[in-house]
């Protein structure tokens, strides 16, 4: 999944396509009226509208998020929020602690977890760690998207 921004909404992309020139995008809940009137459809599970692309002209990609510093990865749009919020990863070895925090805590384990957790992070010793932030929080860096799938 990858964030992207068409037609002045932000959706989720995902490839579908061999060829590397289609895709598919997917609109949180939130946004239905505008889904209705861009022609998507209601995914089955009703969680989300999408819509498949042959081409991908006109849709801005956003491959590169984070966090503070710290690389994320888009997971899936909050189900109920009305403005854009989505639930970004953050893999143990992408927290930068001298970036994320002002005063970084001890680097051992037990802190860093509770550090993250007090900050809103599920987050987990091993894993890595998961928390929703509305779209405009995020640092975003357009560009193109990677050749297969994402």
């Amino acid at each position: 999944m990858m964030l992207a921004l068409h037609d002045g909404e932000w959706v989720s992309a995902q490839r579908v396509s061999r060829t590397g020139k289609a895709c598919s995008l997917a609109v949180r809940c939130g946004a239905e009226a505008w889904a209705r009137s861009h022609d998507f459809q209601r995914y089955w599970s009703g969680a989300f509208w999408s819509k498949y692309f042959p081409e991908t002209t006109g849709i801005r990609f956003f491959p590169h998020l984070s966090v503070r510093g710290c690389r994320v990865t888009p997971w899936q749009w909050h189900p109920a929020a009305e403005e854009p919020r989505l639930m970004v990863f953050m893999e143990p070895e992408d927290l930068n602690l001298s970036c994320y925090f002002l005063k970084p805590p001890a680097f051992k384990g037990e802190e860093i977890m509770r550090a993250m957790r007090a900050d809103g992070w599920g987050w987990d010793q091993r894993e890595g760690g998961w928390k929703y932030f509305h779209v405009d929080e995020l640092e975003k860096i357009e560009g193109p998207p990677p050749e297969g799938a994402f």
